[in-house]
């Protein structure tokens, strides 16, 4: 009789293995569908240009702006040492704040 019990509950025990091991690659299964495809939705939406039109400028205006900022880059050019530009390089590459960057090249 005690055999008997024993047989029946490693069976038992061995059907919930089989129904959690089931629902366990059942889990993985629709989890490896759904995660691309929530990328792929993040991805196909539109983004936003790097310089926005924030303070709804003209077309002039805009173009003017850009003047502006070719005209700072030329100056910063001609006055940060080759260290000074290899620091900004790589603060920009590691995506550090710029802002901090230039306020330690003194």
């Amino acid at each position: 009789m005690k055999s008997d019990f024993a047989s029946s509950l490693k069976n038992k025990i061995s059907n919930v293995k089989v129904l959690l091991l089931l629902a366990g690659m059942a889990s993985v299964t629709v989890a490896a569908t759904a995660i691309p495809a929530v990328f792929a939705q993040s991805n196909t939406q539109t983004q936003a240009p790097r310089h926005q039109n924030w303070l709804n400028l003209t077309s002039e205006q805009q173009a003017k702006m850009d003047q502006i900022r070719q005209s700072e880059r030329s100056q910063m050019d001609s006055i940060l040492t080759a260290d000074q530009k290899s620091r900004l390089e790589t603060a920009k590459q590691n995506r550090q704040d710029r802002r901090q960057v230039f306020e330690s090249l003194n």
